[in-house]
């Protein structure tokens, strides 16, 4: 059986070709908008952690009576 050339067969080729353009189209575009947010929660994140750090090396400055639980600061 032969292939029928029609013009159905060629608008849905063509109906085919555009939705993967546009799938492939909008997964661009969200990954581009990803990487932006995934930026900006990495710079949250590097800020937290800076504090993180800064407020264990405040903490490991300090004595802890083991007694009475009295924070003594040098």
């Amino acid at each position: 059986m032969a292939y029928k050339f029609s013009k159905l067969s060629g608008l849905e080729n063509t109906l085919t070709y555009i939705a993967a353009a546009l799938v492939i189209w909008k997964l661009w575009n969200d990954r581009r908008t990803t990487n932006k947010k995934n930026r900006a929660r990495k710079e949250e994140y590097d800020q937290a952690m800076e504090e993180y750090t800064r407020r264990l090396a405040e903490w490991e400055k300090l004595f802890i009576c083991m007694r009475c639980g009295h924070i003594f600061k040098p």
